[in-house]
């Protein structure tokens, strides 16, 4: 048994630093007197890993690396952000960026602290001293560069890098070089990923899942799209058919594989339009630097649910954008993001007249306008997955029964669907305006909940907490009241007089002044007596 500190001492910088401040924080524990029978022991017991800036990742990492037969630290490899996001990226493509994740396979007895410089891993030696400049940055001081095959040897137990074949390390290193011309190195350095904008049959082919690089990883909207399987491309055809005004902006990685794609719009208006962008999320500001550069408008949330061209670089949204088709009556249609309303030839994103196509499935097949419904409040046809059905008594005290759109509406927990404009905000929680429970505080210009407010004397509400309560068990607002000082009980304004040291209450200003005669008399005998002797 050691205390703490003395466990926490054996870490090295910036840990013990970390360690420190997290358990001062946190007191958990007294890390000057408290005792422990192990570093991995104290570590666990002196904060709560999840709650400390560094997050419990981190410290399970530091925790597992604790010997706790040998009550030593052996620190593991330390990777830059840029550098860990790498190998996360790849650990399902390789198994050599799986095992240098694993703190329980690799070892700092060559090198730490590793990131990439350009195609090449940085290092810094064993026994080097580790440092920081003045902005957080690893400094370069005494580091070197290694490629990245013969790191993962060093860096990987003897054991577990000889049971690794010479294609995996070949894999490994190919998708490092793939990575890094996609997303630069540490600092943003030997970016190779290339836009290009296609038309027509080669829509088709970029859309199709196979064609996807999974370099930056496949847990994104690109690899989750329901239109890049095979079965498809028949349905593409209204893309691939109207090269006059739809064309398709790529990211390529350098293996011409896709890494982001887009729907580029010439609209009618003669503006130009980019659709949803489908990337990984550190590719979308890339696409949006091309819409600047390019002169096109694009969307604020890419979403399939966003249904507007609402950004630009100098100018605001395309209002009711819309494209006229040479090419329009197809079996099937993809599914559409933004323009998913067809009206004979015309493509848009509002329904126009009482016979259009929504293109909003996910199968090949469209909706008819006969399948939307009447939203009762808007006055409008609707699509009937974006409608509420609603049956309930409106605080103006119609009823109303019918569909609605939920962009009108509100779940409530006390009521069920309602209209947003008959709610109101009560400490955080949507309810009806007429709900019995509430009420509406003036003075605070803000709905609470009765059981944390009282009537006043004039019979508006106020909240418990600007109240006083009178001296006749009325309540009245902390403002319109003051405590009287012969009494100590509260008193309205107007029923008070103003003295030098206070308020009195008429209904004590007798009692007072007669005090005060009394007072007076024993000043002025005392006085007499003085004068006398």
């Amino acid at each position: 048994m050691k205390p703490i500190i003395e466990w926490l001492g054996m870490l090295p910088e910036p840990m013990k630093s970390q360690a420190f401040e997290n358990a001062l924080e946190q007191r958990r524990m007294d890390i000057f007197n408290g005792k422990v029978i192990s570093l991995s022991r104290a570590i666990n017991d002196i904060m709560t890993w999840s709650d400390t800036l560094q997050g419990e990742e981190y410290w399970s990492m530091i925790h597992d690396a604790c010997d706790n037969h040998d009550n030593i630290f052996k620190p593991p490899v330390s990777y830059s952000s840029s550098m860990r996001n790498m190998l996360k990226s790849m650990r399902n493509e390789s198994i050599v960026a799986m095992k240098l994740l694993n703190t329980s396979q690799t070892h700092t007895d060559f090198a730490n602290y590793i990131t990439m410089r350009g195609e090449m891993c940085s290092y810094l030696p064993n026994g080097r001293e580790h440092v920081l400049n003045d902005n957080g940055k690893w400094a370069r001081n005494g580091r070197q560069d290694m490629k990245p095959i013969k790191m993962a040897r060093n860096l990987l137990l003897e054991n577990i890098a000889d049971e690794i074949s010479a294609t995996d390390y070949e894999k490994f290193s190919n998708l490092i070089k793939s990575y890094i011309a996609v997303m630069g190195d540490e600092d943003g350095v030997g970016k190779k990923m290339n836009f290009k904008v296609i038309k027509g049959e080669a829509i088709i082919d970029y859309y199709h899942g196979d064609n996807y690089s999974p370099i930056l990883g496949t847990d994104t909207n690109l690899f989750g799209s329901c239109m890049r399987h095979g079965e498809c491309a028949e349905w593409l055809e209204i893309y691939s058919m109207n090269k006059d005004n739809v064309s398709m902006l790529v990211a390529l990685d350098n293996n011409d594989k896709v890494l982001g794609r887009a729907i580029l719009w010439s609209l009618d208006c003669g503006k130009k339009a980019m659709d949803t962008i489908y990337a990984h999320e550190s590719l979308v500001a890339s696409f949006i630097q091309w819409a600047h550069d390019n002169n096109y408008y694009y969307k604020s949330r890419q979403s399939c649910h966003h249904e507007d061209f609402d950004k630009h670089l100098t100018d605001g949204h395309i209002y009711l954008p819309k494209i006229t088709l040479k090419y329009f009556d197809f079996d099937y249609y993809p599914y559409m993001d933004t323009l998913s309303i067809l009206t004979d030839n015309v493509l848009g994103n509002e329904k126009r007249g009482s016979e259009y196509k929504i293109l909003k499935s996910t199968d090949g097949s469209y909706e008819d306008c006969d399948t939307s419904v009447y939203d009762i409040y808007n006055g409008e046809q609707i699509a009937e997955d974006d409608a509420r059905y609603l049956d309930y008594r409106r605080p103006n005290g119609t009823h109303i029964e019918g569909f609605v759109n939920v962009d009108s509406c509100l779940d409530i927990a006390h009521g069920g669907w309602v209209l947003s404009c008959d709610c109101v905000d009560v400490d955080g929680d949507d309810r009806l305006r007429n709900d019995e429970n509430i009420c509406y505080v003036e003075f605070r210009s803000e709905w609470h909940l009765i059981d944390n407010c009282y009537t006043d004397y004039n019979g508006e509400w106020i909240h418990i907490d600007d109240s006083v309560e009178l001296h006749n068990c009325d309540y009245a607002h902390k403002y319109d009241a003051h405590q009287c000082m012969v009494d100590g009980l509260y008193y309205l304004k107007n029923d008070m007089y103003a003295i030098d040291c206070g308020y009195v209450a008429n209904f004590n200003m007798d009692g007072y002044l007669n005090e005060l005669k009394n007072i007076n008399k024993k000043n002025n005998a005392k006085y007499n007596e003085t004068k006398i002797a």
